[in-house]
């Protein structure tokens, strides 16, 4: 009995040991977890909201009925005293003017094309900077699906191709086609009828054709002055039907422009905290392929009586083919965050501090993380050298470092497949 009881008792002890190992192996050895890897990203904390555009517009007006002919096109710079619209009493003349004015573009291309000096080799490596922005931005245009944008690079592209081959020794003369040009723009002013009247320029401006009728409600005077009310009652604003009776066009006569936008007053507060009174936004424009543009807090309009907050931004920036339509959707950006993109469930607390579970190896350590943002799922933490984005740290999360996302039975010094 006592060597059959030394027996089970040895056997019971052998048991144990493995039941022992086995779950020390289970705890340790071959524990299957989630990963994920810390890439660097950028992310904008974004407000979108509507907003009303301002700027200092002059509309041009006739009281002769006929049909139009402009000089310029939307968006040229138009000198005071220039000719602007010609109004034909004929629809035959206004074609035969639209002819001419397109000859005279044609002329003014092909004069601007002549080279008239002697380019270097910094000179030509400009040139086809130029042209490479040039085409960039047609493309760009293209791709969001404004054809007018697309177009209004075609001509200083044109010059530039042609002066570029001027310069590099290909014998190019444009005297004979600009004579030509002359000779049928001369043909075409013989068979005029004379019968029109002939608008200058009131004003130096940029020149469009459309006018909207709201010219003299959203001017610099409207913001300048505005109150909460006055905010308000722009909605039901209507247009200005003595504008739109007789207008042939207008001119923006401020290269400086703005927006109002209307937010509650603690998303308000978030626009202003630690900002420096030079301190430029970054504001975005559906309208306009999402063009951004920096623009400053020029000042914000609050009373007690309401809820909401109304801020104006201004920005000085003239952008051809942008569009200005009075009210549209925008994006401002409070802050721009870059850094070091995880996600959400790898963050833990341990022993106080915030940070992450990481591989080194294929045993887990603990690195401390600066959660800067959260972002759809993600946080952008902190780099551990803001001056050098590839650094490493053994004690802070790097980049590329292998963070583990799984929320169980994970702990420093743990061993992992």
């Amino acid at each position: 009995m006592n060597n059959f009881s030394k027996q089970i008792l040895i056997g019971l002890a052998a048991l144990a040991a493995v039941a022992y190992l086995g779950l020390q192996l289970s705890l340790n050895i071959g524990t299957m977890i989630d990963i994920d890897y810390a890439t660097y990203a950028t992310a904008n904390d974004d407000i979108t909201t509507d907003a009303y555009f301002f700027r200092e517009e002059t509309v041009l007006t006739s009281q002769y009925r006929g049909t139009n002919t402009y000089f310029y096109s939307d968006g040229e710079k138009v000198a005071l005293g220039s000719d602007v619209v010609a109004v034909y009493a004929s629809s035959s003349d206004a074609s035969l003017q639209a002819k001419i004015n397109s000859l005279n573009r044609k002329i003014k291309l092909l004069e601007m094309s002549s080279v008239t000096k002697t380019y270097s080799t910094s000179d030509i490596s400009r040139m086809d900077e130029t042209i490479s922005d040039d085409i960039l931005s047609i493309l760009k245009a293209v791709d969001d699906g404004s054809i007018y944008n697309a177009t209004l690079g075609e001509t200083d592209l044109l010059i530039t191709l042609n002066r570029r081959r001027s310069v590099l020794g290909v014998t190019v003369s444009y005297d004979m086609q600009i004579d030509s040009y002359k000779a049928q723009k001369q043909q075409l002013e013989a068979r005029l009828s004379g019968s029109s009247a002939i608008q200058k320029a009131p004003v130096s401006g940029i020149f469009y054709s459309t006018v909207d009728g709201y010219e003299n409600i959203f001017t610099k005077k409207t913001v300048d002055t505005m109150t909460m009310e006055d905010y308000y009652a722009l909605s039901s604003a209507t247009p200005d039907q003595s504008l739109l009776g007789g207008a042939t066009g207008k001119l923006v006569t401020s290269s400086k422009w703005y927006i109002s936008v209307c937010l509650d007053k603690r998303e308000a507060a978030r626009l202003t905290d630690g900002k420096s009174s030079s301190y430029k936004y970054k504001v975005s424009f559906p309208y306009s392929g999402d063009r951004t543009v920096a623009m400053k807090l020029e000042r914000k309009i609050s009373q007690t009586d309401f809820d909401t907050v109304v801020l104006i931004f201004s920005s000085g920036e003239a952008i051809e083919g942008f569009n200005f339509t009075r009210a549209q959707p925008v994006n401002v950006t409070r802050e721009t965050y870059t850094g070091l993109r995880i996600p959400v469930s790898a963050l833990r607390i341990v022993d106080g501090q915030k940070g992450v579970y990481a591989l080194d190896g294929n045993v887990v350590i603990f690195k401390t993380a600066e959660p800067l943002y959260e972002d759809n799922g993600y946080y952008i933490c902190a780099l551990p050298d803001r001056t050098k984005p590839d650094a490493r740290d053994a004690k802070k999360l790097s980049l590329h470092d292998v963070v583990v996302t799984t929320s169980k039975g994970i702990e420093v010094g743990k061993i992992v497949s």
